[in-house]
């Protein structure tokens, strides 16, 4: 029994490298969570039974400084992912959240 696993990541803080033992596994699709209800992203997600959700901007320094771009990924990046979940009849979405939250003491 396996899995159908899609990627969707901008690979703004990845690379696709690091997805070299799995590549011949998975479906990339390199675009931003904010475009999720996009024509060109729906079609990925289409059919999937679980969202893992594990976009965002994670490193608080980067947040401050960017605070508008912050926002379009980690919030509503997050509400287009669970509208689109909801669209395509995903019921189960995991949100992972970074480290970061925890503080750095």
């Amino acid at each position: 029994m396996g899995f159908d696993v899609t990627v969707l990541d901008n690979l703004s803080s990845g690379y696709e490298k690091n997805l070299e033992k799995v590549k011949d596994k998975i479906k990339l699709v390199k675009e931003n969570v904010i475009y999720s209800l996009s024509t060109n992203v729906l079609p990925y997600i289409r059919g999937q039974d679980v969202m893992f959700h594990l976009a965002a901007i994670p490193d608080p320094s980067s947040c401050d400084k960017h605070i508008d771009e912050a926002f379009k990924s980690n919030v509503e990046g997050t509400f287009n992912l669970l509208l689109s979940a909801i669209k395509n009849g995903i019921n189960r979405v995991i949100f992972l959240s970074p480290v970061h939250v925890y503080g750095v003491n």
